[in-house]
């Protein structure tokens, strides 16, 4: 396939300097550095020599990789609990469809971001 399925990421714009000093660890500044090429440990990414561009789509696939083992996390605990739970405790077949349904997307992006633009 040569058609991407998202476009390529854009940092968000900075706030104007008179704006308040925001705390760096509250949501707001958490989706600046995010957009602005942080991590899924809220850092830059490591490798220094790379172009800009190419750490920040590293950058996003290592987030994306992180949102997918928490979501395989919740998928593995729902099908634990639809085995050996009561039935109540089972999220129905529409929830585990949709979670494998996020597995599969984040998998898609995680590949096109890891795989260098020809």
């Amino acid at each position: 396939m040569t058609k991407p399925y998202s476009p390529a990421p854009t940092p968000i714009q900075e706030a104007p300097s008179s704006a308040p000093r925001l705390d760096p660890n509250s949501l707001i500044a958490m989706l600046h550095s995010i957009g602005a090429g942080a991590a899924s440990d809220g850092q830059p990414w490591p490798e220094r020599n790379l172009l800009r561009g190419r750490q920040m789509a590293l950058a996003d696939a290592d987030c994306a990789l992180a949102g997918q083992r928490v979501i395989h996390e919740i998928l593995l605990a729902a099908e634990r609990a639809r085995q050996n739970g009561d039935p109540d405790q089972y999220v129905g077949d529409r929830v585990m469809e949709g979670l494998a349904m996020a597995c599969l997307a984040l998998t898609v992006f995680i590949q096109e971001r890891v795989r260098p633009a020809a």
